[in-house]
């Protein structure tokens, strides 16, 4: 089931990332959605933030760096790869 529900999970960011508006804002909708499914407190830990800046990146005015976003995928388990 963990396999299955890591496809879900990267299928839903590919179509964040391809239906946005172009601003992140889905991509960083997602990125909360998965947090909060995962326990915030470890995940926070395992990035390097503390659990007050994970919320405040992923909130609705948050602003996440790509630096972040990178550490959230690969601890959600979806490493962001991109390719040209």
């Amino acid at each position: 089931m963990h396999g299955q529900a890591r496809i879900r999970k990267m299928r839903v960011f590919a179509a964040c990332a391809e239906e946005g508006p172009g601003d992140g804002s889905l991509i960083r909708a997602a990125l909360n959605e998965f947090a909060r499914a995962q326990n915030m407190i470890l995940l926070a830990r395992d990035i390097g933030m503390t659990r007050e800046g994970l919320y405040k990146a992923l909130s609705e005015n948050g602003n996440p760096n790509s630096a972040a976003v990178m550490r959230i995928t690969r601890a959600s388990g979806m490493p962001l790869r991109i390719t040209v």
